[in-house]
């Protein structure tokens, strides 16, 4: 039994030696050499040029003073010169008529979403049924962690109802939407 015992433990260290020594190499790898990588040049860029509108029209220069009157002559004392008729000035009329005005942009809706009438209607709705069942649910019989899930309903309602007032419709169909399935769950237990 010693004997084998003494043949396990030899076997064991030979093992164990070629393991190691196949591990270990008698040089050390050289890196590999890859290719360079080559960028493309940027393309062209193309900038159309803007056409801007005309600028308008430069005003009329005002006309010059009068020219001082000759130092022999006398005459009556020169009152100062009054300020022109505002009325009187002809305004030039501006060489291009202006631009039409742009319709109104619409707001930008994915196309599932409804306009703001009818998902306020819909979110309502929602509203409206999960308050109806909280309005049949027992408030006294409830333990204190329903009690819980009832008064957050409510909070949720109440959310709902201030994000439609945002005009976040899509939060406050969500928020409507999770008040009526924790009011369902107070209705099923």
């Amino acid at each position: 039994m010693n004997m084998m015992n003494t043949l396990r433990a030899l076997a064991v260290i030979a093992l164990a030696s070629v393991a190691a020594a196949s591990c270990s190499t008698a040089r050390a790898a050289a890196p590999v050499e890859r290719p360079a990588l080559h960028v493309p040049p940027v393309p062209p860029r193309i900038v159309e040029p803007v056409a801007l509108p005309a600028p308008p029209a430069p005003a009329p220069d005002p006309v010059a003073d009068l020219p001082p009157p000759a130092a022999g002559a006398r005459s009556k004392p020169v009152a100062p010169p009054s300020k022109p008729d505002p009325k009187a000035e002809v305004q030039p009329e501006p060489a291009t008529p202006p631009p039409p005005a742009q319709p109104a942009v619409p707001p930008l809706r994915t196309p599932g979403t409804p306009d703001a009438r009818e998902a306020t209607r819909r979110i309502v709705e929602i509203s409206a049924r999960a308050q109806a069942i909280l309005n049949i649910t027992d408030y006294q019989a409830l333990n204190p962690e329903r009690k819980a899930h009832y008064q957050h309903t409510q909070l949720l309602i109440s959310q709902a109802d201030d994000a439609i007032k945002a005009a976040n419709f899509e939060f406050a169909r969500n928020l409507a939407e999770k008040a009526e399935r924790l009011a369902k769950e107070l209705q099923s237990r």
